[in-house]
């Protein structure tokens, strides 16, 4: 069968459509059955109870420290496209307790945002089967990153500052969003105020936490700013953008300078910050590897999340500093609380 082409110049060919014939029984190929995690649904889940979210996660550091479950946590695998690019990241986790949970997220950052416009996170989430090791799970992974970046700084928040009345968030997406989110539910917050170079964004963002959280939000110019409780810098620059000069802040949390192209904070060695952070691995990146090769801090100064929960480090004139780069720790404990809650929510009159 033929027919005239889209120019006329005469016949075009008509596609040959496959049959796809059974496949061999000597392969023996089964199903592998899987459950497909939306944004969506991700965002639901966490921000259904979010005090109840922040607790699993200190519950299970806590389990961690105590060895009743313990992890495999590799460095995670970060493959760069050049400075200004983006990468792409392999990051495992195992923790092992009453049950097993195997879980690997392999996402992108998204510099160019062509195809997927207005998202930098890009990429899913696998969850392992403990025994068969199958995928179980897919997870959409951009709310899902952002939100356990959020809640890994409320958990800091929580251990580092117990005076939090304001609560200043600088970078106006969804890390910050969700840094609010979180922070707000520790209690204690009376003020959020919400900081972006694009004054459209912050406005957004604090129009949409407002009916979210207790606390007054509202959005302001980052020059307005005179003091804070608490700082987040949540932001994707590539110059640091604090400075101790520019207000005091009780307690500066970093999520943003998590490749080498990246830079958050200014520091001033001569005052001696006490320095914590999500993981060890933090320090191979960003401005903690740019600190420790200047010679601003050793490798003895920086602090882990354990030691900051197995410590009473709220109180001190000193700066304290918090710098999270993304831990799939974060992720497993994250994917853990949301397959929890969706079996009691499942069994409850809503399904």
């Amino acid at each position: 069968m033929t027919g005239s082409s889209p120019n006329g110049q005469g016949a075009a060919p008509v596609a040959k459509v496959e049959v796809a014939r059974p496949l061999p029984r000597s392969l023996r190929l089964a199903a592998e059955p899987y459950t497909y995690v939306t944004e969506a649904e991700v965002h639901a889940a966490l921000v259904r109870d979010p005090r109840s979210y922040i607790d699993h996660l200190e519950h299970t550091l806590t389990g961690l420290m105590d060895k009743s479950c313990s992890m495999e946590l590799p460095p995670k695998q970060v493959f760069d496209d050049g400075p200004g690019k983006g990468d792409f990241r392999v990051m495992p986790c195992i923790v092992r307790g009453a049950s097993v949970l195997k879980t690997v997220k392999v996402i992108g950052t998204n510099r160019r945002q062509r195809l997927v416009p207005e998202q930098i996170t890009v990429g899913k989430l696998l969850v392992l089967d403990p025994i068969e090791n199958f995928i179980t799970h897919v997870f959409e992974a951009c709310l899902l990153s952002s939100a356990r970046t959020g809640a890994c700084a409320a958990v800091a928040i929580r251990k580092l500052q117990p005076a939090r009345e304001r609560v200043v968030i600088v970078g106006a997406g969804r890390v910050g969003f969700y840094a609010g989110l979180f922070a707000n539910s520790l209690g204690g917050v009376n003020e959020i105020i919400c900081c972006d170079r694009v004054r459209a964004r912050s406005e957004q963002v604090a129009g949409d936490l407002a009916p979210m959280v207790s606390a007054r939000v509202r959005a302001a110019d980052y020059r307005e700013i005179e003091a804070a409780n608490v700082l987040v810098l949540a932001t994707d620059a590539e110059v640091p953008v604090y400075h101790r000069r520019d207000f005091w802040a009780d307690l500066v949390v970093s999520l943003g300078a998590d490749t080498d192209s990246q830079s958050e904070i200014d520091l001033d060695p001569s005052e001696h910050p006490r320095v914590y952070v999500d993981h060890p691995h933090s320090a191979s990146c960003g401005d903690l590897k740019r600190w420790l090769a200047a010679g601003y801090l050793q490798a003895t100064d920086i602090h882990s999340f354990f030691d900051m929960m197995n410590q009473d480090v709220s109180g001190g004139d000193r700066p304290k500093v918090f710098i999270s780069t993304g831990s799939a720790l974060f992720d497993n404990m994250t994917v853990s609380y949301y397959l929890a809650n969706q079996v009691v929510h499942r069994r409850g009159a809503v399904f």
